[in-house]
């Protein structure tokens, strides 16, 4: 579990201890104690913005219950006036929160606690369903951005000269991947492929922090539509900041800037620069539902449907880092024609056409002394 994590359910934990003082003040006496000075110093335990800690071995569920309950109200419609309610996901952290801290406190929690948060969470969902069908929930999903809407993204990006949401964009979009898995992106993540490709492969990942079942991703180039080629977005970013990459193989953080910085940025220009574009955008997001997530979505779904016989769903689920247990990591990890094949899909080439083989633009002599000029005077000494 990461530290975050840690934080933020202490941080849940303390939500609940303070509620209970100002609605159940009796309750709070016997169902919370006092932190020991050991206990505030530890590091791990994070309780240092806290004194308090529930008594989890005897605590009253139906209190619990009346606090969750609470917290299903996250706000009040300002046109409407209709409750809107949190979502099930907020709620049930709750509830993670609180067997994580009976864990850590080394006290079991009562066994009707289960039983009664179980019914209890599996109530709320229905009633978050009924009201989400009233457009009466807090909505922070993303819809997918379909292929026609990203190509636009990419125009428009160039347009406005932003390079950096060009390349960053079709990033995403190549790899299938959360903003942040972007934002560290550097020069050891990437080599030359065997099959006219680039290839990709990260340290780690979201599901795969050790980087033990991580693959290569196979970026083609698409030389018929620029705006839409990897290759050429990711010279003109390595061109324009050649200076600062002499000194650094981070491809998208600055110097002296921490780890999601960049992927901050990108989500903040990426909303404004479709907005600026709005009355055509308009006709193919919902404004409400959009942001850069989209854009991983957007390209899962393009690469399960832009042709009548898709890559594999094992080379997509790869590629997007959607395991199914260990089955994709131990039986497929070396299925490299299908990434091939799904590659040529996200670099937005047709299929059903000849063309979909094309090769990348290319000298047929690197070494050629004109070519080595060209690329010092374009890349100086990156």
């Amino acid at each position: 579990m990461e530290d975050k994590t840690r934080r933020e359910y202490r941080n849940r934990i303390k939500h609940i201890s303070d509620w209970l003082m100002v609605h159940y003040p009796t309750y709070f006496e016997e169902g919370t104690r006092l932190l020991s000075e050991d206990e505030k110093q530890d590091k791990v335990f994070f309780a240092h913005n806290t004194n308090r800690d529930l008594c989890y071995s005897e605590l009253n569920v139906q209190v619990i219950k009346a606090f969750l309950s609470s917290k299903k109200k996250k706000k009040i419609h300002p046109v409407t006036g209709a409750v809107i309610l949190s979502s099930v996901s907020d709620i049930k952290k709750y509830d993670d929160a609180i067997k994580w801290g009976s864990l850590w406190a080394h006290q079991p929690l009562p066994s009707d606690y289960y039983r009664e948060m179980d019914a209890f969470i599996q109530s709320y969902k229905k009633e978050h369903k009924v009201a989400k069908k009233e457009g009466r929930t807090d909505e922070q999903e993303a819809d997918p951005i379909s292929s026609t809407l990203f190509r636009m993204i990419c125009s428009w990006a160039v347009n406005e000269g932003n390079i950096f949401v060009w390349v960053f964009s079709l990033a995403m979009w190549n790899l299938m991947s959360r903003s942040i898995s972007i934002d560290g992106l550097a020069f050891h993540h990437i080599k030359s492929g065997a099959s006219n490709s680039i290839k990709f492969k990260y340290d780690e990942t979201k599901a795969d922090e050790t980087g033990e079942f991580i693959q290569e991703k196979n970026f083609y180039a698409n030389p018929f539509k620029p705006h839409e080629c990897f290759f050429l977005a990711l010279g003109c970013r390595i061109s324009l900041n050649a200076e600062r990459l002499e000194k650094t193989e981070q491809l998208f953080i600055k110097e002296g800037a921490t780890l999601g910085t960049a992927a901050q940025r990108y989500c903040t220009q990426l909303v404004e620069l479709v907005h600026k574009y709005s009355s055509i955008a308009k006709h193919y997001l919902r404004f409400s539902h959009f942001n850069a997530h989209g854009i991983r979505k957007g390209s899962g779904t393009h690469a399960s449907s832009a042709s009548t016989k898709p890559p594999s769903f094992v080379s997509v689920a790869a590629r997007g880092e959607w395991s199914i247990r260990k089955i994709l990591d131990v039986y497929f990890k070396f299925a490299m024609g299908g990434d091939q094949y799904l590659g040529r899909i996200l670099a937005l080439l047709d299929p059903n056409e000849q063309e979909f083989a094309i090769l990348p633009p290319h000298w047929k002599d690197p070494c050629h002394e004109t070519v080595q000029r060209a690329l010092k005077i374009t890349f100086r000494n990156v």
